[in-house]
């Protein structure tokens, strides 16, 4: 019986828990915590139980944040697994590809191309991700790089979660394609992002007054921030029965992408981009939206587009 094998059996059915701080591009901006228990009868008798909780600052102002509770149980053998799972169990799955679900994803793929007890290199979902494996097995550094996103080990998670603070990514980013673009309501954009080509038009659904009143009633009052405008936004909206939910993207400003939240409306059949911050009506095509506010999965792919800025072209 191998040595590998002999301390898996070890440590199973003895749950292990792991903090770590979470840092972009080298400032810690929040985070995260991993439980895992393996099964007692060794990695192919059983199934592996996780919890896995994380706090994400992603910008201090606007303040913008990501939080993410989840919990689970799989078995090696299992069509597609977790993708906690996948990540903290790269020595027993070993080289190879695995399909993956991840919350806010249906289902993809993620492969490891190195894989040992002690270390891994792969991608998951498309990124670039190499791990670093503790004598217990547990992961005690996890890098995106082209997210400029590192999880490193720490003895504990904060007593209180990491309040908005400035990180790299307040200052925005050059938008590729919007040289010599002038202030103005874009009435449709296509932005070619590494995540999806992401066509965007202004709606021309005609909105009733009521919706109009709330969004000039909020863009009258001292909002601190984007993020409590859009949730402020769908509190009202939803209290007058219409669906709406609020979502985190980038905003286009002056040849600039900065992260910014707004709130997307069902009306008949169409959706409706309403931004208390710039606008009574409908919002411009000046935004990218990248899934609901406050979702750990939004807030990482939001990471990614500030790295990999989305190249704009316009459509008069």
């Amino acid at each position: 019986m191998g040595i590998v094998l002999l301390a898996v059996m070890a440590l199973a059915a003895e749950p292990t828990v792991q903090s770590y701080l979470v840092a972009l591009d080298g400032q810690d901006v929040g985070w995260a915590e991993l439980g895992l228990e393996r099964p007692a009868g060794g990695p192919k008798k059983g199934a592996f139980k996780f919890t896995w909780k994380a706090d994400l600052v992603v910008s201090g102002d606007p303040c913008l944040r990501a939080h993410e509770e989840t919990s689970g149980s799989a078995k090696l053998s299992d069509a597609a697994l977790p993708e906690e799972l996948f990540l903290a169990l790269a020595g027993e799955l070993g080289v190879g590809c695995k399909a993956i679900k991840a919350p806010g994803v249906k289902r993809g793929q993620a492969c490891w191309t190195e894989a040992s007890p002690e270390h891994a290199v792969g991608t998951i979902l498309g990124l670039p991700v190499e791990v670093s494996f503790a004598p217990n097995l547990m992961p005690t550094t996890v890098r995106y790089k082209t997210l400029g996103l590192t999880y490193r080990q720490a003895a504990e998670a904060p007593e209180n979660p990491t309040e908005c603070h400035r990180t790299v990514a307040d200052d925005g980013v050059l938008a590729p394609g919007s040289e010599g673009l002038k202030a103005r309501k874009l009435a449709h954009a296509v932005y070619a992002t590494p995540l999806a080509p992401t066509d965007v038009r202004v709606s021309t659904a005609v909105l009733p007054p009521a919706v109009k009143a709330l969004v000039a009633d909020l863009r009258s009052e001292d909002l601190s921030s984007c993020q409590a405008a859009a949730e402020a936004l769908v509190s009202q909206l939803t209290a007058k029965g219409f669906p709406a939910r609020a979502v985190a993207g980038l905003l286009l400003d002056e040849g600039r992408y900065y992260p910014h939240a707004w709130v997307d409306m069902t009306l008949g059949k169409e959706h409706v981009a309403l931004d208390a911050t710039t606008s009574d009506g409908a919002a411009d095509a000046g935004r990218i939206e990248v899934g609901s506010l406050g979702d750990l999965q939004a807030g990482l792919n939001l990471l990614r587009l500030l790295h990999e800025p989305p190249k704009l072209t316009l459509h008069e």
